[in-house]
């Protein structure tokens, strides 16, 4: 294999050669009635 594209945390390793080249956001997204919808940010817990 010459090129492998993972998501997410690799550990290191002498016989790979990683590189990040790309940032990703993730957005909620629920409707105008929920709960959340009136909240400017929500945590991960």
């Amino acid at each position: 294999m010459h090129i492998g594209l993972i998501e997410g945390p690799i550990s290191r390793h002498k016989d790979l050669d990683v590189e990040s080249f790309w940032e990703d956001e993730l957005v909620v997204v629920v409707p105008y009635f929920h709960p959340w919808a009136s909240r400017i940010s929500i945590s991960l817990a």
